[in-house]
């Protein structure tokens, strides 16, 4: 990586062996037990939440339904919601792109920052709104492995 110009630093893992081959070459190692801990064995990656004893990624929905229940319905506030969310991996893009569709009516439709919105707009907007919760649900395995496959 240095010779790409990339400092990278922090680096984490679960795997003991690896940390250990880490600190051996000098890598900039984060232990784990050191990490920003949102309960026990979670950690923050990547904007994700990281669950190091089951190794799985879950998206961490709790701001963003926080601001959108402030229940307002104009093109600013649908703005300021997706801006909100941080998906560095798409693994909610299915998700987020429906508002961002969503935002490209708006503007096709020439809706000004603060007006109210068009009915069907604002259905959409109240089930995605609805929907919001469930992300919380969604996790992912990391699901690395360094064992070699044999052809």
């Amino acid at each position: 990586m240095d010779a790409a110009g990339m400092d990278l630093r922090k680096w984490i893992t679960i795997d003991a062996n690896l940390m250990e081959q880490w600190k051996k070459e000098k890598f900039d190692v984060y232990p784990v037990q050191e990490t920003v801990s949102l309960c026990a064995n979670e950690t923050k990656v990547l904007g994700l939440s990281w669950n190091t004893h089951e190794d799985y990624l879950a998206t961490d929905t709790k701001s963003l339904l926080e601001f959108v229940s402030l229940d307002k319905n104009t093109k600013r506030f649908i703005l300021q919601a997706v801006g909100k969310i941080f998906d560095p991996l798409g693994l909610i893009s299915p998700f987020t792109v429906r508002m961002k569709c969503l935002l490209q009516d708006l503007w096709k439709e020439e809706i000004q920052w603060d007006d109210p919105l068009p009915t069907h707009i604002e259905k959409e907007w109240k089930k995605w709104r609805e929907e919001l919760p469930h992300l919380g649900n969604l996790s992912t395995t990391v699901g690395i492995s360094l064992r070699r496959l044999d052809p």
